[in-house]
């Protein structure tokens, strides 16, 4: 009967050290990460979203995804921080935006169809 119970217990210390014990220490970082996000700095959320942040609340920041864009997400929602080695500049092409619009060239009408499909009969009880 005691070696049944030092075997559960060693299974229970086994479980402990290789699944609570990680999640723990990731937890516990994440939290140190979000407590010194501060504004300036440049972050990935965990949805892949890039943005400066602006400013700092208890619960939420503001990210500032684009000029004069402005979003609110929570703390828990940044994924980590980007250090300032790894930002990419995204350059927007003007060009793109005097080009023929695409949509215009889908507006013609879908050809008629060749073949007419016979017709439904109505089952009437």
């Amino acid at each position: 009967m005691s070696s049944s119970i030092v075997i559960l217990l060693i299974g229970f210390a086994v479980i402990w050290f290789l699944i609570v014990m990680p999640q723990r220490r990731r937890q516990k970082a994440h939290d140190d990460l979000i407590r010194q996000v501060a504004p300036g700095d440049y972050i990935v959320t965990s949805g892949g979203l890039y943005g400066t942040v602006t400013e700092v609340g208890e619960d939420d920041l503001g990210l500032e995804v684009a000029p004069d864009v402005e979003v609110r997400i929570s703390k828990r929602a940044v994924g980590g921080v980007v250090p300032p080695g790894e930002i990419e500049e995204v350059e927007i092409d003007d060009e793109a935006a005097d080009a023929e619009p695409v949509a215009e060239a889908r507006l013609e009408s879908p050809p008629e169809p060749t073949a007419s499909a016979p017709p439904v009969e109505e089952k009437r009880g």
